[in-house]
């Protein structure tokens, strides 16, 4: 069937369906790499689980020479005490944010990673810090509004969400970055920013200016978490406490 073909019978309605079949392989990505050549939009590509998203994802990036964005399951089951790992959340704020400014691109997730709601689109653009040389900062303002935005105060940088303050430098590992940054300050003003190698401390080149989004989906500031605690005072008392016991945050004693 031709792409034209494909065009003019794909679905119009969301009660309205079309199934592919005997594709093989890379074969998926083929036909929708040659599909978005000829339709401008963004499209979502749900696949059942990670190892098809992954897959997937790097088939496109090698037929497609549009814009290919991977939404990143949590990689957690509900209910487990621990976080998902600030890679993954550094590569999911990084995918809503390539999101919100695509015009022709592919975003391929799993099923679970849609489950979970996501922050709103203003949220990762109102986050976004934009650093550049010559630029005035003032280190403990800057230090509060990384810890706002998720970011962790840590002696030495080594992974996305984390900063690290030693006198005039500070060393930052933005989310959606490969490399943490170096800002070296004159008095209040911004010199220098570096891209260094964590493992050996050296620099591998310099930049001009650096974007930061949060290192967490949800605000973490002062005035949003009270704005929770008004939220669960109004919560009824006995749905809340069933609640925190199915979590297992408290016993059935209330304890």
């Amino acid at each position: 069937m031709s792409i034209q073909r494909l065009s003019s019978i794909l679905p119009k309605n969301v009660q309205d369906s079309l199934n592919w079949g005997s594709l093989y392989g890379s074969a998926d990505a083929l036909v929708l790499s040659e599909f978005i050549e000829n339709n401008l939009g963004v499209f979502l590509v749900i696949t059942n689980t990670i190892d098809q998203c992954e897959n997937l994802y790097n088939s496109l990036r090698f037929f497609s020479g549009h814009q290919i964005i991977k939404f990143d399951d949590w990689e957690i089951l509900p209910y487990d005490h621990f976080s998902p790992h600030s890679e993954i959340i550094s590569n999911r704020l990084e995918a809503l944010s390539l999101i919100r400014k695509a015009e022709n691109a592919i975003v391929v997730t799993t099923v679970e990673a849609l489950l979970a709601r996501i922050c709103p689109i203003d949220f990762v653009s109102n986050q976004m810090i934009q650093l550049s040389i010559g630029t005035q900062l003032e280190q403990t303002e800057f230090s509060q509004n990384l810890a706002n935005t998720g970011y962790r105060k840590v002696m030495k940088v080594v992974e996305p969400g984390e900063y690290s303050v030693k006198g005039s430098l500070i060393d930052l590992f933005p989310n959606g970055s490969i490399s943490p940054y170096r800002i070296d300050l004159f008095d209040n003003e911004i010199e220098s920013i570096r891209i260094f190698d964590p493992s050996t401390q050296r620099t591998i080149s310099e930049t001009e200016s650096i974007n930061l989004t949060s290192s967490k989906e949800f605000p973490a500031d002062k005035e949003s978490i009270l704005d929770s605690l008004r939220n669960i005072k109004q919560f009824p008392i006995g749905k809340l406490i069933k609640l925190l016991t199915n979590l297992k945050i408290i016993d059935s004693q209330g304890v």
